[in-house]
């Protein structure tokens, strides 16, 4: 199971302020309830009760409101058959391109230069 903590806890806890770092809580945003919830997930080792401390979290964040993306970005990928490994986790178009190959089999030459 993916701990959904990884990656909000750094953004919402208000002892994570750190002026000029990345990916910390930088809006200041300030809740005891949200600093005792990320506490109890800490300590909390059945799933059933980590998932309802999470969902309080998200009933607080739905209130709140500390921050409002103003943007989405939308991955568009277009394919190509004679292109292999383009895309090959979620990372999509921002993932590595260390397997991306072009398939020769699928490639038609100009008659030309298959008389060369």
């Amino acid at each position: 199971m993916f701990d959904s903590t990884i990656g909000l806890q750094r953004f919402f806890t208000s002892d994570n302020f750190h002026k000029g770092v990345a990916f910390t809580n930088a809006s200041h945003y300030t809740s005891p309830a949200i600093d005792q919830i990320f506490a109890a997930i800490a300590i909390a080792a059945d799933v059933t009760k980590r998932k309802a401390l999470i969902d309080q979290f998200w009933e607080i964040m739905a209130q709140d409101l500390p921050v409002m993306p103003l943007m989405l970005r939308l991955s568009l990928i277009i394919d190509n058959r004679k292109v292999i490994d383009q895309t090959v986790d979620a990372t999509g178009v921002s993932g590595v391109f260390a397997s991306l190959a072009q398939d020769l089999t699928r490639v038609s030459l100009p008659a030309q230069a298959v008389a060369s």
